[in-house]
Protein backbone atom coordinates (compact mmCIF):
# COMPACT_ATOMS: atom_id res chain seq x y z
CA UNK A 1 0.00 0.00 0.00
CA UNK A 2 2.73 2.27 0.71
CA UNK A 3 4.42 1.74 -2.58
CA UNK A 4 0.60 2.12 -4.17
CA UNK A 5 0.54 5.55 -2.22
CA UNK A 6 4.31 6.93 -2.85
CA UNK A 7 3.77 6.25 -6.80
CA UNK A 8 0.48 8.33 -6.51
CA UNK A 9 2.22 11.31 -5.14
CA UNK A 10 4.92 11.13 -8.00
CA UNK A 11 2.98 10.79 -10.27
CA UNK A 12 0.80 13.68 -9.08
CA UNK A 13 3.47 15.54 -8.38
CA UNK A 14 4.57 16.03 -12.10
CA UNK A 15 1.39 18.43 -12.24
CA UNK A 16 -0.81 15.77 -14.11
CA UNK A 17 -4.68 15.51 -12.67
CA UNK A 18 -6.63 12.36 -12.05
CA UNK A 19 -8.69 11.40 -14.63
CA UNK A 20 -11.59 10.21 -12.52
CA UNK A 21 -11.52 13.27 -10.92
CA UNK A 22 -12.26 15.73 -13.66
CA UNK A 23 -14.88 13.76 -14.96
CA UNK A 24 -16.65 13.67 -11.80
CA UNK A 25 -16.05 17.70 -11.57
CA UNK A 26 -17.37 18.13 -15.10
CA UNK A 27 -19.98 15.26 -15.49
CA UNK A 28 -22.72 17.70 -16.03
CA UNK A 29 -21.14 19.21 -19.29
CA UNK A 30 -19.91 16.33 -20.59
CA UNK A 31 -23.17 14.36 -20.59
CA UNK A 32 -24.58 18.43 -22.24
CA UNK A 33 -21.49 17.73 -24.15
CA UNK A 34 -22.89 14.43 -25.09
CA UNK A 35 -26.11 15.04 -26.58
CA UNK A 36 -24.98 17.37 -28.48
CA UNK A 37 -22.47 16.18 -30.18
CA UNK A 38 -24.48 12.75 -30.86
CA UNK A 39 -26.18 14.13 -33.34
CA UNK A 40 -23.27 14.02 -35.87
CA UNK A 41 -23.25 10.78 -37.73
CA UNK A 42 -19.57 10.52 -37.08
CA UNK A 43 -20.27 9.91 -33.69
CA UNK A 44 -19.35 6.36 -32.01
CA UNK A 45 -19.90 6.07 -28.49
CA UNK A 46 -17.51 3.73 -27.78
CA UNK A 47 -14.58 5.80 -29.29
CA UNK A 48 -15.47 9.25 -28.39
CA UNK A 49 -16.13 8.26 -24.74
CA UNK A 50 -16.30 10.41 -21.28
CA UNK A 51 -12.60 10.94 -21.75
CA UNK A 52 -12.72 12.15 -25.25
CA UNK A 53 -15.24 14.54 -24.65
CA UNK A 54 -13.12 15.39 -21.62
CA UNK A 55 -10.78 17.38 -23.06
CA UNK A 56 -13.21 19.08 -25.42
CA UNK A 57 -15.23 20.93 -22.04
CA UNK A 58 -11.64 21.34 -20.23
CA UNK A 59 -10.16 23.58 -22.88
CA UNK A 60 -13.49 25.66 -23.70
CA UNK A 61 -14.44 25.77 -19.95
CA UNK A 62 -14.68 29.28 -18.63
CA UNK A 63 -14.00 30.46 -22.59
CA UNK A 64 -16.56 32.40 -24.20
CA UNK A 65 -19.06 30.42 -26.04
CA UNK A 66 -18.17 27.74 -23.45
CA UNK A 67 -20.32 24.27 -23.95
CA UNK A 68 -21.48 25.44 -27.45
CA UNK A 69 -17.71 26.08 -28.67
CA UNK A 70 -16.86 22.66 -27.21
CA UNK A 71 -19.42 21.11 -29.18
CA UNK A 72 -18.50 23.07 -31.97
CA UNK A 73 -15.07 21.88 -31.38
CA UNK A 74 -15.99 18.28 -31.49
CA UNK A 75 -18.27 17.88 -34.17
CA UNK A 76 -15.21 19.73 -36.26
CA UNK A 77 -13.08 17.02 -35.40
CA UNK A 78 -15.24 14.15 -36.12
CA UNK A 79 -15.87 15.43 -39.70
CA UNK A 80 -11.65 16.63 -39.98
CA UNK A 81 -10.75 12.71 -38.78
CA UNK A 82 -13.34 10.67 -41.00
CA UNK A 83 -11.88 13.16 -43.84
CA UNK A 84 -8.53 12.23 -43.23
CA UNK A 85 -8.85 8.54 -42.01
CA UNK A 86 -6.90 9.15 -38.61
CA UNK A 87 -9.27 6.32 -37.32
CA UNK A 88 -7.49 3.80 -39.64
CA UNK A 89 -4.40 1.79 -37.91
CA UNK A 90 -2.72 2.33 -41.05
CA UNK A 91 -3.15 6.04 -40.86
CA UNK A 92 0.95 6.66 -40.84
CA UNK A 93 1.58 3.92 -43.19
CA UNK A 94 -0.18 5.07 -46.65
CA UNK A 95 2.64 5.47 -49.16
CA UNK A 96 1.92 9.36 -49.49
CA UNK A 97 2.41 9.63 -46.33
CA UNK A 98 5.59 7.51 -45.96
CA UNK A 99 6.60 9.91 -49.06
CA UNK A 100 5.70 13.44 -47.43
CA UNK A 101 7.33 11.83 -43.97
CA UNK A 102 10.82 11.01 -46.00
CA UNK A 103 11.20 14.49 -47.66
CA UNK A 104 10.61 16.24 -44.91
CA UNK A 105 12.86 14.79 -42.42
CA UNK A 106 15.65 14.17 -45.48
CA UNK A 107 16.46 17.89 -44.42
CA UNK A 108 17.30 17.26 -41.04
CA UNK A 109 20.33 15.40 -39.67
CA UNK A 110 20.40 12.47 -37.24
CA UNK A 111 19.01 13.51 -33.91
CA UNK A 112 17.60 17.03 -35.25
CA UNK A 113 14.01 15.88 -34.11
CA UNK A 114 13.07 12.82 -32.20
CA UNK A 115 9.83 11.60 -30.45
CA UNK A 116 11.37 10.67 -27.21
CA UNK A 117 9.55 8.84 -24.36
CA UNK A 118 12.18 7.52 -22.30
CA UNK A 119 9.00 6.58 -19.27
CA UNK A 120 6.66 4.42 -20.84
CA UNK A 121 4.25 5.63 -18.04
CA UNK A 122 4.74 9.57 -19.30
CA UNK A 123 3.77 11.18 -22.32
CA UNK A 124 6.03 12.01 -25.07
CA UNK A 125 8.93 14.58 -25.81
CA UNK A 126 9.37 16.27 -29.04
CA UNK A 127 13.01 16.85 -28.72
CA UNK A 128 14.38 19.43 -31.89
CA UNK A 129 17.22 21.21 -32.32
CA UNK A 130 16.86 23.72 -34.87
CA UNK A 131 20.42 24.25 -35.74
CA UNK A 132 20.28 21.13 -37.76
CA UNK A 133 17.11 21.81 -39.69
CA UNK A 134 17.37 23.18 -43.23
CA UNK A 135 14.19 25.26 -43.38
CA UNK A 136 14.74 26.28 -46.74
CA UNK A 137 15.00 22.75 -48.10
CA UNK A 138 12.22 21.77 -46.66
CA UNK A 139 10.03 24.67 -47.88
CA UNK A 140 11.39 24.25 -51.06
CA UNK A 141 10.98 20.51 -51.45
CA UNK A 142 7.86 20.15 -49.34
CA UNK A 143 4.23 22.11 -49.72
CA UNK A 144 2.05 23.66 -47.80
CA UNK A 145 -0.58 20.65 -48.45
CA UNK A 146 2.69 18.27 -47.47
CA UNK A 147 3.16 20.39 -44.48
CA UNK A 148 -0.24 19.35 -43.31
CA UNK A 149 -0.38 16.19 -44.08
CA UNK A 150 3.27 16.07 -41.85
CA UNK A 151 1.68 18.69 -38.83
CA UNK A 152 -1.47 15.75 -38.82
CA UNK A 153 0.38 12.62 -38.71
CA UNK A 154 2.65 14.10 -36.16
CA UNK A 155 -0.07 15.02 -33.93
CA UNK A 156 -2.44 11.94 -34.37
CA UNK A 157 0.86 9.61 -33.57
CA UNK A 158 1.28 11.92 -30.24
CA UNK A 159 -2.11 11.93 -29.56
CA UNK A 160 -2.26 7.93 -29.48
CA UNK A 161 0.66 7.51 -27.40
CA UNK A 162 -0.65 10.32 -24.70
CA UNK A 163 -3.90 8.99 -24.90
CA UNK A 164 -3.02 5.33 -24.47
CA UNK A 165 -0.72 6.43 -20.88
CA UNK A 166 -3.90 8.58 -19.66
CA UNK A 167 -6.18 5.83 -19.58
CA UNK A 168 -3.52 3.18 -18.35
CA UNK A 169 -2.31 5.43 -15.68
CA UNK A 170 -5.38 6.91 -14.95
CA UNK A 171 -3.82 10.83 -15.23
CA UNK A 172 -4.08 13.31 -18.12
CA UNK A 173 -0.77 12.97 -19.67
CA UNK A 174 0.54 16.02 -22.32
CA UNK A 175 3.13 16.03 -24.35
CA UNK A 176 5.89 18.85 -24.48
CA UNK A 177 8.71 19.80 -27.34
CA UNK A 178 11.67 20.72 -26.09
CA UNK A 179 13.31 22.75 -28.55
CA UNK A 180 17.51 23.77 -28.13
CA UNK A 181 18.08 26.89 -30.03
CA UNK A 182 21.79 27.43 -29.28
CA UNK A 183 23.82 28.19 -32.61
CA UNK A 184 20.84 29.09 -34.49
CA UNK A 185 21.21 31.98 -36.48
CA UNK A 186 18.55 34.59 -37.58
CA UNK A 187 19.80 33.52 -41.43
CA UNK A 188 18.74 29.81 -41.15
CA UNK A 189 14.32 31.38 -40.73
CA UNK A 190 12.30 30.59 -43.56
CA UNK A 191 9.36 32.49 -43.83
CA UNK A 192 7.64 30.47 -46.06
CA UNK A 193 7.78 27.39 -43.92
CA UNK A 194 7.13 29.76 -40.52
CA UNK A 195 4.09 30.57 -42.10
CA UNK A 196 2.91 27.11 -43.74
CA UNK A 197 3.86 25.76 -40.09
CA UNK A 198 1.15 28.44 -38.15
CA UNK A 199 -1.42 27.52 -40.81
CA UNK A 200 -0.91 23.40 -39.76
CA UNK A 201 -0.72 24.71 -36.30
CA UNK A 202 -4.06 27.03 -36.03
CA UNK A 203 -5.95 23.93 -37.98
CA UNK A 204 -4.74 21.48 -35.41
CA UNK A 205 -5.26 23.89 -32.58
CA UNK A 206 -9.17 22.71 -31.63
CA UNK A 207 -8.71 19.24 -33.11
CA UNK A 208 -6.04 17.93 -30.38
CA UNK A 209 -7.25 19.50 -27.49
CA UNK A 210 -5.46 18.98 -23.87
CA UNK A 211 -2.70 17.48 -25.49
CA UNK A 212 0.09 20.12 -25.31
CA UNK A 213 1.69 20.90 -22.13
CA UNK A 214 4.11 23.29 -22.43
CA UNK A 215 6.85 24.48 -25.34
CA UNK A 216 10.59 24.82 -24.00
CA UNK A 217 12.82 27.21 -25.80
CA UNK A 218 16.29 26.67 -24.85
CA UNK A 219 19.33 28.24 -25.05
CA UNK A 220 17.64 31.07 -27.53
CA UNK A 221 19.97 33.94 -28.91
CA UNK A 222 19.94 37.06 -27.96
CA UNK A 223 18.14 38.27 -30.57
CA UNK A 224 15.10 35.54 -30.20
CA UNK A 225 13.21 38.21 -27.87
CA UNK A 226 12.54 40.53 -31.03
CA UNK A 227 11.70 37.95 -33.02
CA UNK A 228 9.48 36.08 -30.71
CA UNK A 229 7.43 39.07 -30.06
CA UNK A 230 6.57 39.23 -33.50
CA UNK A 231 5.85 35.78 -33.58
CA UNK A 232 3.55 35.65 -30.52
CA UNK A 233 1.03 38.11 -32.19
CA UNK A 234 0.89 35.37 -35.19
CA UNK A 235 0.44 31.83 -32.97
CA UNK A 236 -2.63 30.60 -31.84
CA UNK A 237 -3.15 32.76 -28.25
CA UNK A 238 -3.62 28.81 -26.39
CA UNK A 239 -0.37 28.01 -27.94
CA UNK A 240 1.20 31.33 -27.07
CA UNK A 241 0.49 30.94 -23.56
CA UNK A 242 2.02 27.46 -22.80
CA UNK A 243 6.00 29.02 -24.63
CA UNK A 244 8.09 28.74 -21.87
CA UNK A 245 11.89 30.57 -23.00
CA UNK A 246 14.73 28.64 -20.75
CA UNK A 247 18.58 27.60 -20.50
CA UNK A 248 18.07 24.37 -18.63
CA UNK A 249 21.98 24.00 -19.06
CA UNK A 250 22.80 26.78 -16.70
CA UNK A 251 19.97 27.26 -14.29
CA UNK A 252 18.60 24.41 -12.60
CA UNK A 253 15.34 25.75 -11.88
CA UNK A 254 14.61 26.83 -14.88
CA UNK A 255 15.84 22.58 -15.63
CA UNK A 256 13.33 21.71 -13.16
CA UNK A 257 10.54 22.50 -15.23
CA UNK A 258 11.18 20.24 -17.58
CA UNK A 259 11.39 17.42 -15.42
CA UNK A 260 7.58 17.29 -14.89
CA UNK A 261 7.45 15.85 -18.25
CA UNK A 262 10.71 13.45 -18.17
CA UNK A 263 12.40 11.59 -14.97
CA UNK A 264 15.52 13.33 -14.31
CA UNK A 265 17.26 10.52 -14.61
CA UNK A 266 16.44 10.66 -18.49
CA UNK A 267 16.83 14.21 -19.44
CA UNK A 268 19.88 14.61 -21.66
CA UNK A 269 22.79 16.09 -21.14
CA UNK A 270 21.88 18.34 -23.90
CA UNK A 271 19.59 20.15 -21.29
CA UNK A 272 21.36 19.58 -18.16
CA UNK A 273 20.62 16.45 -17.24
CA UNK A 274 22.61 13.27 -16.88
CA UNK A 275 21.73 11.18 -19.89
CA UNK A 276 24.60 11.35 -22.40
CA UNK A 277 22.91 8.97 -25.32
CA UNK A 278 22.81 11.12 -28.83
CA UNK A 279 20.95 10.35 -30.94
CA UNK A 280 17.77 9.94 -28.16
CA UNK A 281 16.21 6.21 -28.86
CA UNK A 282 12.85 6.72 -30.93
CA UNK A 283 10.03 6.47 -28.91
CA UNK A 284 8.00 3.80 -27.81
CA UNK A 285 5.60 2.05 -30.49
CA UNK A 286 4.59 2.97 -33.97
CA UNK A 287 6.74 6.01 -33.94
CA UNK A 288 6.18 8.29 -36.87
CA UNK A 289 7.13 6.72 -39.86
CA UNK A 290 10.54 9.21 -40.42
CA UNK A 291 12.06 10.81 -37.68
CA UNK A 292 15.11 13.14 -38.02
CA UNK A 293 16.51 10.55 -35.12
CA UNK A 294 17.38 7.81 -37.21
CA UNK A 295 15.99 8.54 -40.68
CA UNK A 296 14.21 4.76 -40.57
CA UNK A 297 10.94 3.89 -41.22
Amino acid sequence: MASNNMMKQVEEAHGRERVADLLLKHIDSIEALRTLVGVSEHYEPSRHDDLWLLRFVLTHAGRSGGLKAAAKAALATLAFRKAHDLDAENFATKPEVLDVMRRFYAHASPGAVTYYAPDADRGVMIVGLLRAVDFHKIANDVTAEETLVWGRVSAEWVFRQCDEVTRRTGYLTKYARIVDMKGWGFSQLNRAFQKRQRESSKELEDFYPQMLGAVFLCHPPGWIQAVWRVWRNLMPPRFVEKIDIVSPKTNADERRRLVRFCAAESLPSLFGGPNDTWPLPQARGDAPPVSASNNAV
